[in-house]
């Protein structure tokens, strides 16, 4: 709607961020929502995120999960969004006490948390150690959640909506994903994943030299174990080689 550009600057609140490179900036300091949303798409920074969910506003990011494509009833599950930092104080702090009232309020009372016990619940309180055992911390119940065809539709909305905003698809395409002698057989490769113990994703937005697209997107999800991250990330690899249009030799890699 032309109310945000990605030059626009964030100034740092001081506001506490989880880890990533913007959590130790002191207040004051400026970045744009280019370099904001750069970090989270192509390494998932979890301090890009959160700072792009507070400046654009947790009514406006929720608003969108159903009009990208995502399932109603799975939408739902989303609501009320917390950020990355909101959800580490629900699975680590003062033993997870938090994420079992979570768990059992309705969408009104969690969101009342948010604004009550949540935030006052400071930083420290996180165990530093959550995630060192590898022992999955509830993802059946304190995660994000989208089925592949949410993934699917999503990425098919990015397709239609950013056809003539080429610094959406070039954020989308900084990290491909894929190994680079598979991604020069597409003309585009947009991706997006995410991982913690017990889950691992990848979804990829596939342009072939034939101008065709594809989605290419998967989950390993265990509640009990950690996951083979190098595993999936070679299979999702190999996936994709075998869709490429001409897989019989390099093929060039035009800009998007």
């Amino acid at each position: 709607a032309g109310e945000r550009h990605w030059d626009d600057v964030v100034t740092i609140d001081g506001t506490p961020l989880p880890g990533g490179e913007y959590r130790m900036l002191p207040a004051g300091a400026q970045v744009t929502l280019r370099d904001l949303a750069t970090r989270m798409i192509s390494v998932s920074d979890n301090s890009a995120t959160d700072i792009l969910l507070h400046f654009l506003g947790r009514a406006r990011v929720e608003a969108m999960i159903e009009t990208t494509g995502v399932a109603p009833d799975h939408a739902a599950r989303n609501r009320p969004l917390p950020t990355t930092l909101e959800l580490f104080k629900l699975k680590g702090a003062n033993g997870g006490a938090l994420g079992t009232q979570w768990i059992a309020a309705d969408e009104d009372a969690r969101r009342a948390m948010l604004a009550g016990a949540i935030m006052r619940t400071p930083v420290t309180a996180i165990d530093p150690a959550m995630f060192a055992t590898g022992v999955p911390l509830r993802v059946e119940q304190l995660e994000y959640f989208a089925s592949p065809m949410d993934m699917v539709r999503t990425m098919d909305w990015l397709r239609r909506n950013t056809q003539n905003n080429p610094e959406a698809r070039a954020i989308l395409s900084v990290n491909p994903g894929i190994p680079e002698d598979t991604a020069r057989h597409y003309s585009f490769v947009g991706y997006k994943g995410g991982s913690e113990s017990g889950v691992i994703h990848m979804t990829l937005l596939l342009r072939g030299p034939d101008a065709q697209w594809r989605v290419l997107t998967a989950s390993w999800n265990n509640p009990d174990a950690a996951v083979d991250d190098m595993r999936f990330i070679g299979l999702i690899g190999a996936i994709a080689a075998q869709l490429a249009p001409d897989a019989t030799g390099p093929a060039p890699r035009p800009a998007p």
